[in-house]
C-alpha cells in the first residue's frame, strides 16, 4: 500500500510540475548528511557559502552525497567521499558540463571543508544517534540500511521513543556534581526498564560533540561487576552460596594443568568466606575458585544469555572471566540490560529505543513488539538479589544507598583504569562507567582519591537515581532464600604446593587480567550528528518515565 501511494503521488506531481521544478523542489529538501536538509543548508554546512558560489568539485561532492548521506561523511572518512565526487565530475564531463581542462583541474582539487559548527543543543545527542542506528534495522522503512536511512530523513515520520528527558537532565547534574571539572575522567551511563527493555537513558559522555557513544558502543573491562554472572552460573550448577571457601591471599589455583595466583585487594586474606560474603566484599580469591568450580565456559554462556555480546569470543575458557577478564569488554547498556533481568525475576528484555513510527498521513508503519525471554528462574534471581542488596547495604557499594531498596555491584579494573557501579531498583536498572575514553589510564588521584567502583561511579549512580526514581513508588526487590533451590556444597580441590616461578599473577580485587585490546579512538564513520533544527517536544505520564514524540524529517528525541 505504501509503494502504491508513492506511485500515485509521483504521477500527480509530474502532471503539476516540470522536471526542472521537481528537481528544484527535491534539492531544496533532500538530506545531505550532518543534519543538513536542502542544498542551501548543505552548502553552508560543508563549504560555508551559498549554492551559487559552489565550485564544480564542491557541487559534485554534494551531489554525490545524496545517495548515501550518512556513510559518505567527508569529515569522518574523506577517501570514499573523494572517490564518489570524482565519479560525479566524470559524469559531468560526459554530459558536457565540464571541458577537459576543467575536469583535470577539478579532479586535482583536494577536499576543503568549512570548519564544523559547534555541537547542537539537542538534549541527548547520543540517544538520537542510537535511534538512527536502530531505525536502519527496521524492515518497514525499506529493503536495505541505506534505503531505510534515506527514508528516515525524507519520509516525514514521527518517531516515538523511550527516552526520559528528565532522567537525562538528572544524569547531567549527577555527573557535573561529581566529575565536572576540566581534566576529570569521562562518564557513561545507561538506564533500562526491567521486564520491558525500554532504554530510558543513554548518557554517552560529557562531550556532546564526541560522536562515539560510550554508553552503547564503548566496550571496557567490567572488573568485579562481572561477578554476578559467576554467582548466577554457580546457582544454576547447584552450588549453595553459603558454601565456605578459602579466602586467603595470595591464592594459588590450578586449571587445566596450569597454575596461577590470585590476589585480593591490597593482598589481604580473610580466612574462610562464603560466596555471599565474597560478593558483599568483592573477594577475588573466592570468585576465582567458584569460576573453576562451575567452569569458565558456563560463566560466559550465562552472560551471553543475558545479552552480553560474544563473551565466549572474548575469553574462550580462560578462568580470568570470573574476575571480569575480557578482551573486548562490555558496554554500559549491556550491563544495565543484564542487571535489569535480575530485577525482573529472571526475565531478560532486549533493550530498545523506538516505540513506534507514524508516517506523514498518520498511519502507523512500525510498533515495537515485546522481545523478552525467561533467562533463569525467579528464585535464582531472588537469591542473587539478596546477595547484591548486601553489597549496597554492607559492602563495597554503600555509597549507592538511597532511600529505597537497592541492589548492585561495584567493579574496578587493574591499575584503576575502569570503574563501574551497576545497580537497580524494581523499576529501573542503571550502569555507570568512569574512565578515560580513548585509552586505559590509571585513575590514581582524582580529586585526591583513587577511583574505584565504590567511589565516583556509586556516588553518581545514587545522585542520578534519587531524581530518576522520585516519581516512582517505593518497592521491595524480590529476594529468595537459597533453601528455595536444590543446591549442594562443593568440595574445592586442594591447591598445588608451590607455584612455578613464572606463574601469571592476576591483578588485585575487582581487577581482571590486563586487557589486550584498547577501546576505539575514533567513532565509526556511519554515525552522524542529529539535525540542528530539532526541538524537544516532550510528553510525560504520571507513573513511568516520559517518552518523547517528535515530528517530520525526523526530529528524534
Amino acid at each position: 500500500m505504501r509503494k502504491l501511494r508513492e506511485v500515485q503521488y509521483a504521477a500527480r506531481l509530474e502532471q503539476k510540475y516540470s522536471k526542472n521544478e521537481l528537481l528544484e523542489r527535491y534539492m531544496n529538501q533532500v538530506y545531505f548528511g550532518d543534519g543538513a536538509y536542502g542544498i542551501a543548508v548543505a552548502s553552508r554546512t560543508f563549504f560555508g557559502k551559498a549554492p551559487a558560489q559552489l565550485t564544480p568539485p564542491e557541487a559534485a561532492l554534494l551531489a554525490g552525497k545524496i545517495r548515501a548521506p550518512e556513510s559518505l561523511d567527508p569529515r569522518a572518512d574523506p577517501l570514499p567521499v573523494q572517490e564518489r565526487r570524482d565519479q560525479v565530475l566524470r559524469m559531468m564531463r560526459r554530459a558536457g558540463s565540464l571541458d577537459p581542462a576543467q575536469l583535470e583541474q577539478s579532479l586535482a582539487t583536494p577536499l576543503r571543508l568549512a570548519p564544523q559548527e559547534p555541537p547542537t543543543s539537542i538534549r541527548a545527542p547520543h540517544f538520537v544517534d542510537y535511534v538512527k542506528r536502530e531505525a536502519t534495522g527496521i524492515d518497514a522503512l525499506g529493503d536495505s540500511r541505506e534505503s531505510r536511512s534515506r527514508q528516515l530523513f525524507t519520509g516525514g515520520y514521527r518517531i516515538e521513543t523511550t527516552l526520559d528527558p528528565k532522567a537525562f537532565d538528572a544524569a547531567s547534574r549527577a555527573v557535573g556534581r561529581n566529575l565536572g571539572a576540566r581534566g576529570d575522567p569521562e562518564v557513561a551511563m545507561a538506564t533500562v526498564q526491567p521486564g520491558d527493555g525500554a532504554i530510558r537513558l543513554l548518557f554517552g559522555g560529557r562531550d556532546k560533540a564526541r560522536r562515539f557513544d560510550l554508553a552503547s558502543q564503548g566496550r571496557r573491562q567490567p572488573g568485579s561487576s562481572f561477578k554476578p554472572f559467576v554467582y548466577l552460573a554457580a546457582l544454576r550448577a547447584g552450588i549453595d552460596p553459603r558454601t565456605p571457601f578459602d579466602a586467603s591471599s595470595p591464592k594459588v589455583l590450578e586449571y587445566q594443568g596450569d597454575t596461577f595466583t590470585v590476589d585480593n585487594s591490597e593482598g589481604v586474606g580473610v580466612g574462610a568466606s562464603t560466596v555471599d560474603n565474597a560478593m558483599t566484599h568483592s573477594i577475588n580469591t573466592v570468585f576465582a575458585q567458584l569460576t573453576l568450580e562451575v567452569g569458565p565456559s558456563n560463566v560466559t554462556r550465562t552472560a551471553e544469555t543475558l545479552g552480553v555480546d560474544s563473551v565466549g569470543d572474548n575469553v574462550g575458557s580462560r578462568p580470568a572471566v570470573g574476575l571480569g577478564g575480557l578482551r573486548k569488554g562490555v558496554t554500559p547498556l549491556e550491563q544495565a540490560a543484564a542487571f535489569a533481568a535480575f530485577a525482573a525475576k529472571g526475565t531478560y528484555a532486549e533493550p530498545y529505543a523506538i516505540v513506534r513510527i507514524v508516517d506523514r498521513s498518520g498511519e502507523e508503519v512500525y510498533r515495537r513488539r515485546q522481545d523478552t525471554k525467561g533467562a533463569f528462574s525467579a528464585n535464582e534471581a531472588g537469591v542473587l538479589n539478596a546477595a547484591l542488596e548486601s553489597v549496597v547495604r554492607d559492602g563495597t557499594g554503600v555509597a549507592a544507598a538511597i532511600d529505597r531498596p537497592v541492589a548492585g555491584k561495584t567493579g574496578t579494573t587493574q591499575n584503576y583504569g575502569d570503574a563501574w557501579f551497576v545497580g537497580y531498583v524494581p523499576q529501573l536498572s542503571t550502569a555507570v562507567w568512569v574512565g578515560q575514553p580513548d585509552q586505559v589510564v590509571p585513575m590514581l588521584s582524582v580529586h585526591g582519591r583513587r577511583v574505584t567502583g565504590g567511589s565516583f561511579p556509586a556516588q553518581i549512580w545514587a545522585d542520578y537515581m534519587r531524581e530518576a526514581v522520585a516519581p516512582l513508588p517505593v518497592e521491595d526487590i524480590f529476594v529468595a532464600s537459597p533453601d528455595s533451590l536444590s543446591l549442594r556444597v562443593p568440595q574445592p580441590p586442594p591447591p598445588p604446593a608451590v607455584p612455578p616461578p613464572d606463574a601469571a599473577v592476576p591483578p588485585p580485587a575487582e581487577a581482571p587480567l590486563p586487557p589486550t585490546v584498547t577501546p576505539p579512538v575514533s567513532a565509526p564513520t556511519t554515525i552522524v550528528s542529529p539535525p540542528p533544527t530539532a526541538k524537544p517536544n516532550v510528553t510525560t505520564t504520571s507513573t513511568v518515565p516520559a517518552t518523547t514524540t517528535t515530528t517530520a524529517k525526523p526530529r528524534i528525541r
